[in-house]
């Protein structure tokens, strides 16, 4: 009786850390991210796709505060108890600067749910929050169509400025080659060539004695 064949198993995704089948490349052979993925996998998709809207030096308080929150609440669900104050030391932005990007966060739909922590029964509760990995995947999904233009954009831009080098170097190249061909073939009189290894010694036409050889006017095809 043959033996019973087995089925190969199904390695887990690293970003995911399901079946490899759950996670499959997308056109181009680039993943496509889906709400799957642990919420630091998406925020590296994002960064890696150029942050897309919220993307400037405006929007710096924003990706600061939202790194702080990836780096505050659990990998896989991404949701979980934390307090403003550390939110703010994690992003190393003052309390009343992160408390805004918080607002800017929950208008945006990236913070789902928050329910702010206080004083119950005279002890202080922290807040929780969860956040959004289906906005998270959206925000990637449209950053990259846009980082993939600016790339495009910068590759043509400097296949220019490469060509550019390389016209200005081969036409450098062309300029000396001109002037060291023109010292090779002098124009005007001088002394007639002479075999090789014989050495005329008759004076020239200018007066030199030890013959055209030693006679700088000769040398330079300069007639008597």
């Amino acid at each position: 009786m043959p033996p019973t064949a087995r089925r190969p198993r199904t390695l887990p995704c690293c970003r995911c850390r399901s079946g490899a089948a759950r996670c499959r490349p997308g056109r181009g052979g680039i993943v496509t991210p889906t709400s799957r993925w642990p919420v630091p996998s998406l925020l590296r998709s994002l960064a890696r796709a150029g942050w897309g809207d919220l993307s400037g030096r405006e929007w710096q308080g924003v990706r600061s505060v939202l790194r702080a929150l990836c780096d505050s609440l659990p990998d896989r669900s991404g949701e979980g108890h934390v307090t403003e104050p550390q939110i703010a030391q994690r992003a190393g932005l003052s309390l009343r600067w992160t408390r805004r990007c918080l607002h800017v966060l929950e208008d945006l739909g990236i913070v789902a749910s928050w329910r702010r922590g206080g004083i119950v029964n005279g002890r202080p509760t922290p807040s929780w929050l969860r956040l959004s990995k289906r906005a998270l995947v959206a925000l990637v999904e449209a950053a990259r169509p846009l980082r993939e233009a600016a790339d495009a954009a910068r590759r043509s831009e400097t296949r220019q400025r490469v060509a550019g080098v390389l016209w200005a170097v081969r036409s450098r190249r062309s300029d000396r080659a001109a002037l060291a061909a023109g010292l090779h073939s002098p124009t005007g009189g001088g002394s007639p060539p002479t075999s090789a290894g014989a050495v005329d010694n008759r004076p020239c036409g200018h007066g030199e004695p030890r013959g055209p050889a030693a006679c700088a006017l000769c040398r330079h095809g300069i007639a008597a």
